[in-house]
């Protein structure tokens, strides 16, 4: 899910112009208030919690790491206290090292247009090449839409060599 504020002078500062966020959490509280939980200009470790009515939905499709009728990853739905262990890190750092896996993932499950710098065209057999600086590598095929450019480091997003 991606999310971009609504309206840029009544957003915290936290939150760049234009800019789309990947929501790493849902979160519905008393009086039906709901809150997306973003990884914004102020996170470091962990995501903080911006109001929903304040930012626009841009890609309503959920995670694949959120287990059916769940709004997070399945270590931050099924514990209450995970978000606390996130932001304070008294678990001796497993609820951070769990969300920064889950992170890695998320962050390349969708296509963030301002952040793309290329496209990695699939060759075939798992085979990749950046269209930016030719780099040819081999990845294990995931279902994401983004990568990391072996050699040049650019965020890419996937497309098929046309024939």
């Amino acid at each position: 899910m991606l999310v971009t504020p609504l309206d840029p002078v009544s957003v915290r500062e936290d939150l760049a112009r234009g800019a789309e966020y990947v929501v790493y959490a849902i979160e519905a509280v008393a009086a039906g208030t709901v809150y997306y939980y973003v990884w914004d200009l102020s996170s470091s470790v962990y995501p903080i919690a911006h109001a929903a009515d304040r930012l626009e939905v841009v890609d309503a499709r959920r995670s694949a790491l959120w287990p059916a009728g769940a709004d997070a990853i399945e270590a931050w739905a099924s514990d209450d206290s995970f978000y606390l262990n996130l932001v304070e890190g008294d678990d001796g750092g497993a609820a951070r090292e769990v969300f920064a896996a889950a992170k890695a993932v998320m962050d390349m499950e969708f296509v963030i247009p301002s952040e793309l710098k290329g496209s990695a065209l699939r060759l075939g057999d798992g085979w990749l090449e950046c269209t930016g600086c030719e780099h040819i590598w081999h990845a294990e095929p995931v279902s994401a839409e983004m990568c990391l450019c072996a050699r040049c480091l650019e965020l890419l997003a996937f497309r098929e060599r046309s024939r």
